[in-house]
């Protein structure tokens, strides 16, 4: 396996929506029609949602990067077969938990999201945190047998442009999580 350093600077803030026990309770509340629903305020509801390591310090998952390297190769080809094999296979982000060196976010984002657990499917108000400027850095592992350097750094850089990480990025129609390889 090769390793090398990426520092990436976010072009646009970075949405966070961590999925937790606590919110998979509150989504059995909500299945039972509002049967004993919470109101929580909106800072709450936000800060349930960050990634946090244990010293609180904000982080963001390096499956999110993953997830943008495999997206940002689709279609592409080495020969007749698909990079993204080869991307899935063969890459991995380290660390885990990639640090964002705050332990403050920037602000709260609140918009109505589709709530498609529940039948019929239905508009419900959320509220996420957000920060913004950003900038990462992080160790890129790969085995050297059919992808280079300069290849993965080309798929992060689309990656930022068209798939970005975080939640609600370009991917589907949102302007968060973009970023730049430097």
């Amino acid at each position: 396996m090769k390793v090398f350093k990426v520092d990436i600077k976010g072009s646009s803030p970075f949405l966070m929506n961590r999925f937790s026990e606590e919110a998979a309770e509150g989504l059995k509340k909500v299945m039972k029609r509002g049967a004993g629903k919470e109101i929580i305020s909106k800072e709450l509801e936000a800060e349930k949602g960050t990634y946090r390591m244990k010293d609180k310090t904000l982080y963001i998952p390096s499956e999110h990067f993953e997830g943008a390297l495999k997206n940002a190769s689709k279609g592409k080809k080495l020969g007749r077969l698909s990079i993204r094999q080869f991307v899935a296979g063969s890459v991995q982000i380290f660390p885990e938990q990639i640090s964002l060196r705050t332990k403050k976010v920037s602000g709260i984002d609140t918009r109505t999201v589709v709530n498609n657990n529940i039948r019929p499917p239905a508009r419900i108000v959320k509220h996420r945190a957000f920060v913004f400027p950003w900038q990462v850095k992080l160790d890129v592992h790969y085995l050297e047998t059919h992808l280079t350097e300069e290849l993965i750094k080309e798929l992060l850089e689309e990656a930022g442009q068209r798939f970005g990480v975080g939640n609600y990025g370009p991917r589907h129609g949102g302007k968060f999580g973009m970023f730049k390889v430097l």
